[in-house]
């Protein structure tokens, strides 16, 4: 009897678990906002373009139980936080694998949004 309270619990703890670490639906309408831009455009000399700062994308497995991170994730987490500063473009930099503190294992991408209008 014991033994299938233990194991019920068990059963129990990881369905929480993985409920708990579930990732949330990315907003990809936001991401859809955002397209790329080679480095070299940047010198562009018929749009106006206005550098917002470094943003970066991260997808993160914090525990055995969540999905494991992807490179395609981090790229649209990335486009995602440009979208959060107001930018039409990002400058991908590179993309990588890092283990953190927090995370078991994780994809990161780093890049500039840009917001990028054409010269009137």
């Amino acid at each position: 009897m014991k033994i299938v309270s233990i194991v019920l619990v068990i059963f129990a703890l990881m369905g929480c678990a993985m409920n708990q670490s579930a990732s949330p639906s990315l907003n990809t309408a936001a991401a859809d906002t955002v397209e790329f831009m080679r480095p070299y455009e940047i010198s562009r000399t018929d749009v106006s373009v206005i550098s917002l700062g470094e943003v970066e994308g991260r997808s993160c497995q914090a525990n055995i139980f969540d999905d494991k991170p992807s490179q395609e994730e981090a790229i649209v987490l990335l486009k995602i936080a440009a979208a959060k500063r107001s930018a039409n473009r990002v400058v991908l930099r590179e993309c990588r694998e890092e283990k953190t503190d927090s995370c078991r294992a994780s994809w990161v991408c780093y890049g500039q949004a840009m917001q990028v209008e054409p010269l009137r």
